[in-house]
């Protein structure tokens, strides 16, 4: 995997600019450019800034198997949510989901 490609195409994916990435994150646009051109590579927690802006995180940027899905925030929350539901409660809400569209 080549970091700078894939960190490229997410980014254009999210239509973010290398501008407007900078300012969501507080990392500069030269080193931005610098990660994508390939001439720098980020540390952890840089690299962790950055996909947290683009709507990501480490385990879904490094799956390789993109069949493979993880949860947002928003769906981890639902699922804890959910489990704490009975059965017969989390059935009613499952019926109830698959009514709205």
């Amino acid at each position: 995997m080549n970091l700078g490609i894939e960190l490229t195409r997410l980014r254009q994916k999210r239509e973010l600019s290398v501008y407007r990435l900078s300012k969501l994150t507080e990392i500069s646009e030269n080193h931005i450019h610098r990660i994508e051109a390939g001439e720098s590579q980020p540390s952890v927690a840089t690299l962790e800034r950055l996909l947290t802006a683009l709507d990501s995180n480490l385990a879904e940027f490094f799956n390789n198997d993109k069949k493979v899905l993880y949860p947002t925030e928003l769906e981890r929350e639902v699922i804890s949510e959910i489990r704490r539901l009975d059965p017969v409660q989390a059935e009613t809400l499952l019926k109830f989901l698959r009514t709205i569209e």
